[in-house]
């Protein structure tokens, strides 16, 4: 049995993800994510926030801090995480490829069932990767591995104008489709594939601490080939959820069932401002859906260096593409304010 965990790094929702789905034929979801990786990796590896699980949260330098006399970042909370529960309940082991920044979220050294298997992103070297991995039968593994086509589009548009990275992030998801459809199999049995995004364009447009809505309101693509294929009704999740959903499928755990008001909160912090301090708290609550998905959006910024509260109010088409995104000068929603105060102790 086999887990494939596909983070696309830094792709926003673009029409490209939509023929990603069309591709492997799964099931589109929507997901409040952190605004960087490690902050999304975190919720989605541990189900909560990382202001949950460090005392400041986990910033961008937060690891260093966490070095044991080996070298290896000590977490104490790491064996709360997903890999763990499925490695002692289903005797799981969890392969990563190519995403370096795992290695500061899981001590690879320290725990036997954690394995670093290759690094790089060598386009061939990727390809006999998946076609070894897909021919494999060991046992039960989770695979996690990364492309990096849109987060490198971010670093070819650096500090130029939106056409710039508009053009350079077409070009990075033609190139993803041209390797999905060369290096997967995406109808392999006794198998999972969970693609996602982690965030969007890394850079733009918040070093000032104020995400917009492309920053963390992003996507994942579910394609289960296992017994008893994966059901989730609400289609658009929290990156939180993800443990939520793997226990239900491997342990047989209640799925929560999530109202349509339900309140996201996610998190942020700008190594430029704070390197080793979460310093931004958003709580976000979509309304006017049409069938599964929402049509708007309102959510509420605390941004603490500043100690201000921003609002902002978003709507979108059918699709789920952004149409308009302004600051909301009404009146505060005293709900999502409510929220961010009772979640986060630095929240006035």
């Amino acid at each position: 049995m086999k887990i494939y965990c596909i983070i696309i790094d830094t792709m926003p929702f673009c029409p490209e993800v939509l023929e990603i789905n069309n591709m492997v034929k799964g099931d589109l979801l929507r997901q409040v994510s952190g605004c960087y990786t490690l902050t999304s990796l975190a919720q989605m590896l541990t189900g909560k926030l990382s202001t949950d699980l460090e005392p400041s949260g986990i910033g961008y330098g937060t690891w260093s801090d966490r070095l044991d006399s080996n070298g290896i970042v000590d977490w104490k909370w790491l064996e709360t995480s997903i890999p763990f529960y499925l490695w002692k309940e289903k005797d799981f082991k969890f392969i990563s490829r190519n995403l370096d920044i795992l290695t500061v979220l899981f001590a690879f050294k320290k725990y036997p069932q954690f394995y670093k298997d290759s690094k790089g992103y060598n386009e061939a070297e990727q390809h006999e990767y998946i076609k070894r991995i897909q021919g494999e039968s060991k046992g039960n593994t989770f695979h996690f591995l990364n492309y990096r086509n849109f987060h490198d589009a971010c670093q070819r548009s650096y500090k130029f104008d939106g056409d710039a990275l508009y053009k350079n992030q077409r070009i990075a998801g033609q190139e993803i489709l041209g390797y999905f459809e060369k290096d997967w199999d995406f109808s392999e049995p006794d198998s999972l594939f969970w693609f996602f995004s982690d965030h969007g364009a890394w850079f733009h447009p918040h070093f000032h601490g104020y995400p917009f809505v492309q920053n963390f309101y992003t996507w994942a693509i579910v394609k289960d080939n296992l017994e008893n294929p994966i059901d989730i009704k609400q289609k658009v999740i929290s990156t939180q959820d993800f443990p939520l959903i793997l226990r239900h499928k491997f342990g047989n755990v209640p799925l929560p069932e999530f109202s349509k008001d339900r309140i996201f909160l996610t998190e942020d912090g700008r190594a430029g401002i704070k390197l080793k301090e979460i310093t931004t708290a958003i709580a976000c609550r979509f309304k006017n859906w049409s069938g599964d998905f929402p049509l708007q959006l309102s959510y509420l910024i605390y941004h603490h260096p500043a100690d201000n509260f921003l609002q902002r109010k978003v709507k979108f088409d059918r699709d789920g593409f952004t149409i308009d995104e302004v600051v909301d000068t009404s009146v505060v929603d005293e709900q999502l304010k409510e929220a961010l105060i009772s979640k986060f102790t630095w929240v006035p």
